[in-house]
C-alpha cells in the first residue's frame, strides 16, 4: 500500500503538484480510503451493491480531495482540480 502511494505521489509531483500538495493529497487519500473500507466491509457479500458503493465512493473522494486542495490554495493564483484524465500546469 505504502509503495503504490508513494508512487502516486510522484506522479501527483510529475504532473505539477507542489511536494507539499502531492503529500497531503496522498495522505488524505489513505485515511478516506481506509474510511471507505469500514463502511463498505458489510457489503463483501454482495458485489452490485459494492460496486455501486465503490463509485459513489470514487466521486466523494474526488470532490472531497479538490475541496481541500481548494481551501489549501485560497488565497493564491489559479486552481486545480484532481482529474485523472488531464495534468494540471503549474
Amino acid at each position: 500500500v505504502r509503495g503504490a502511494l508513494a508512487l502516486g505521489e510522484q506522479t501527483l509531483i510529475a504532473m505539477g503538484y507542489d511536494a507539499d500538495e502531492a503529500d497531503m493529497l496522498t495522505d488524505r487519500f489513505l485515511d478516506l480510503d481506509f474510511e471507505v473500507i469500514q463502511q463498505t466491509y458489510h457489503l463483501r457479500g454482495d458485489l452490485p451493491a459494492l460496486a455501486k458503493k465503490a463509485g459513489d465512493a470514487q466521486a466523494l473522494l474526488r470532490e472531497t480531495l479538490n475541496e481541500e486542495l481548494r481551501q489549501r490554495r485560497q488565497g493564491q493564483s489559479g486552481t486545480a482540480a484532481i482529474d485523472p484524465g488531464q495534468a494540471r500546469t503549474p
